[in-house]
């Protein structure tokens, strides 16, 4: 059994974020279609791919921070009407 110590696939995403200051999916789907005439980049498998011959499985929990169907994002996380705070 592998143990993860760092994710590679996630160290990769990293590293070509730092050089391609953060436009390095854009780019890579870019080339994608025009040259190669693909519809993903592969960014995605690759990533994946990587985390998993290092042994990371993919994690089954996600945050999703930008998530407002519960009508709860952003900073009014707490309905004041209902919580009895005396600030309200």
């Amino acid at each position: 059994m592998k143990i993860c110590i760092i994710k590679l696939g996630d160290f990769t995403e990293g590293l070509i974020s730092v050089l391609t200051l953060g436009r390095g999916k854009d780019i890579a789907t870019y080339v994608a279609k025009k040259i190669f005439k693909k519809d993903s980049c592969g960014c995605d498998e690759r990533k994946a791919f990587l985390n998993k011959i290092v042994g990371c499985n993919p994690s089954s929990i996600k945050l999703d921070l930008n998530d407002n169907s519960t009508g709860t994002g952003g900073s009014n996380w707490i309905n004041s009407e209902k919580s009895g705070h005396p600030l309200r």
